[in-house]
């Protein structure tokens, strides 16, 4: 169930950049370093570095939220105490790689911390990092910004150590021939189904049974828990408008921002481009001298372009490139384009990655601040969006304010903010309506403020702009169902049990019969069952139970008839003919390639958890006994 140190590199270090959202504190303040805002009792230390008691704690809860979000259940109680140990050595594993890397050079600096972080969508507003969206968010996740700081940086310098041991491993063609001729085999394979409908008929069961078997699996049987909430929800989309702006506000507004409305410098340009040649740079600058000397002599720039660019995209235009600003072309050719004041004026040859090339500037336009009436449309949407925002967070505010210091219910919260008192009934523990999966709506639900105490949730903020508030309305515990009220079902499973093992049985019966001697068409035909005549079938065949194609696979070829039962209570009997290896030459040349950059990322994988033990082999490690006692 635990994702170890190869998952945790791919999935773990995505997920707590942009799942988790670990934030710096470069951001804002700059930088920190080291082990910050996790100290308290260690509880473990690898090579003298501690593993706080926090820390450990903080970790353990994140994986226990992980494991109930995938299996929708809480989790039994042996696999806890399997979960604390299978944890805290992830974390070990994790503090030594991480020492172990920047003590081999690697590191990750301020700077790409902060492009990371400032890339997230999460906290971008208008395209624009946000500060408020990032403290709001960490607020809301009760997170230090120092700790995420000190934990994204050791995972980022952890994942560059990891691509330097992972991407150095190869396939040969030798090993990639022998995977591809296994994997993509194929079987010549005939064969019949037993099916334990035809037994049903027959599979008597007495109440008795029933009754034993209520009482062996009578924990199988309860209802699911769930809550009736109620909930307050402010989502800046579908707030009521704020005050109306009048032309006079969108005015004032204009005059104090019109910076944002200068329409950027752009150029008109044309260019003739004489491509890089395997003769050398000298020989490619003499040509395009030449042709300076033919512009200066009078002629003309569209038809020399035409003649001589060897720009397909431009060469029939004369040239032209059109109309560009600043970040469209390459820095040489930028700079000259530029740097050019003049319409009609041309550069020297200019020499990019592509080869040379002779620029005209043909137009100039751009740098004006547009009027008013112009940009009008634009000054009034970006108010109305500031003014949403603001009030957003104020109504944010007074909610969270109110939601925590009320013991009356949400019902007049509702009615002083003027907004809605929604309701969601048959809210389990995987959630439901809108918040099916919602792992923050779920925790605060039934978490020990809401359900225990049955307190006002605090804000849950569920986006940049929306948030809410909640209340357990009801509880329906989960409870043991009557036996009466389960009989049917119990009825129904012994019913079908049975009859799959009376399936099972005439199955074997035609398996010795088959390996007797007996026609395999004649015993299909004989007992009804269903025959499928001999095809080619490979490891991902559609129709055929997986349970039953790896059966298949890893069957000696020949003659000799084989058998299992199904999950589905079906019997599978059937014999292999012919094997036929996959042929490397018969996939396209990009799927190959696609293949092959899978299995050396797999290799790596296995490369980097071997170099892994190799270092916690001589790794010094100390655990304190408690550490892995149920209660810490």
């Amino acid at each position: 169930m635990l994702q170890v140190i190869r998952d945790r590199l791919s999935g773990w270090v995505a997920g707590i950049i942009f799942g988790v959202i670990g934030l710096a504190l470069v951001l804002t303040f700059g930088t920190m370093r080291g082990n910050v805002g996790m100290s308290s009792t260690a509880v473990a230390s690898v090579d003298g570095v501690e593993i706080g008691q926090t820390e450990f704690l903080r970790t353990l809860d994140e994986e226990q939220i992980r494991l109930r979000e995938q299996f929708g259940e809480a989790l039994p109680e042996e696999f806890e105490r399997e979960l604390r140990a299978l944890v805290l050595d992830d974390m070990i594993d994790m503090r030594m790689m991480q020492a172990h890397a920047v003590e081999r050079g690697f590191t990750t600096s301020d700077a790409r911390l902060a492009s990371v972080i400032q890339s997230i969508p999460a906290f971008l507003d208008r395209g624009e990092f946000s500060v408020d969206l990032y403290r709001s968010a960490l607020a809301n996740i009760g997170e230090s910004p120092a700790w995420f700081e000190y934990q994204q940086r050791g995972l980022m310098t952890q994942q560059q150590f990891y691509r330097g041991i992972a991407e150095s491993a190869f396939f040969t063609p030798v090993d990639f021939r022998f995977y591809i001729e296994l994997v993509q085999q194929s079987r010549a394979v005939r064969g019949l189904f037993v099916s334990p409908e035809a037994f049903r008929a027959g599979a008597a069961v007495t109440d008795e049974q029933v009754s034993e078997y209520y009482g062996h699996n009578a924990s199988g049987f309860w209802t699911r828990e769930y809550l009736d909430l109620e909930y307050i929800e402010i989502d800046a989309a579908s707030l009521p408008g704020s005050e109306e702006i009048t032309e006079q506000d969108a005015l004032e507004w204009y005059e104090q921002n019109r910076d944002q409305f200068i329409s950027p410098l752009q150029r008109q340009s044309s260019h003739i481009l004489l491509a890089a040649s395997p003769e050398g740079d000298d020989e490619v600058l003499d040509r395009a001298n030449q042709l300076v000397a033919r512009l200066e002599a009078g002629e003309d720039f569209a038809a020399l372009a035409g003649e001589f660019s060897e720009d397909p995209g431009s060469a029939s235009l004369g040239g032209d490139l059109g109309w560009n600003e600043r970040g469209v072309f390459v820095p040489e050719f930028e700079e000259a384009l530029f740097g050019l004041e003049e319409v009609g004026q041309y550069t020297a040859p200019v020499q990019t990655q592509f080869g040379y090339h002779i620029i005209r500037l043909d137009g100039l336009r751009g740098g004006d601040i547009a009027p008013f009436e112009d940009a009008r449309e634009d000054v009034l949407a970006d108010l109305q969006e500031r003014r949403s925002r603001t009030h957003f967070y104020d109504l944010a505010d007074r909610l969270a304010d109110m939601a925590l210091e009320s013991d009356d219910g949400l019902a007049w919260i509702a009615e002083e903010l003027e907004l809605p008192l929604k309701t969601i009934g048959n809210f389990t523990r995987e959630g439901a309506g809108e918040f099916a999966g919602n792992r923050r709506v779920i925790d605060a639900a039934y978490g020990e403020t809401v359900l225990d105490r049955g307190e006002n949730s605090r804000i849950l903020q569920l986006g940049p702009e929306r948030a809410i508030v909640l209340r357990v309305a009801r509880h329906q515990p989960s409870e043991q169902q009557p036996l009466e009220e389960v009989a049917d079902r119990i009825r129904e499973i012994l019913v079908s049990d049975a009859a799959a093992e009376a399936a099972a049985a005439r199955g074997a019966e035609l398996l010795e019969r088959r390996r007797s001697g007996d026609d395999l068409p004649a015993l299909a035909g004989e007992e009804g069952a269903e025959y499928f005549d001999e095809q080619e079938m490979r490891r991902d065949s559609a129709g055929f139970p997986s349970e039953l194609l790896n059966a298949i696979f890893a069957a000696a070829p020949g003659h000799s008839a084989e058998g299992l039962r199904l999950l589905d209570g079906r019997y599978a009997l059937f014999e292999v003919s012919d094997v036929f290896p996959g042929r490397p030459e018969t996939i396209p040349r990009d799927q190959r390639d696609e293949v092959k950059a899978d299995l050396e990322d797999r290799e790596g994988m296995m490369e980097f958890d071997a170099y892994r033990a190799s270092v916690r082999d001589r790794a010094s490690v100390w655990i304190a006994p408690e550490t892995l006692e149920d209660t810490p």
